[in-house]
């Protein structure tokens, strides 16, 4: 819980405008594991998906409404 950093990766579509490293807020402590639609993982003792895409299916972890204006970005992306 709390904020923390995203290592984004370069393939990701959803995430491409948000910089490289954004700061983000979590809500909860469930987590998915790292995986291979990860499109950003974070760590905070164990490395984890941050935000997945496949195909036209998108999800992420933390609450975007929290990080204006990268807020707005993604939602335009979406």
């Amino acid at each position: 819980m709390g904020w923390n950093h995203l290592d984004v990766r370069a393939s990701s579509r959803l995430l491409n405008d948000v910089g490289e490293s954004p700061y983000v807020y979590f809500a909860h402590s469930y987590y998915v594991p790292e995986m291979q639609y990860a499109a950003a993982t974070c760590n905070y003792e164990v490395t984890y998906t941050a935000a997945l895409e496949h195909e036209t299916i998108f999800g992420v972890q933390f609450h975007p409404e929290n990080q204006a204006p990268s807020a707005w970005e993604l939602s335009e992306t979406l």
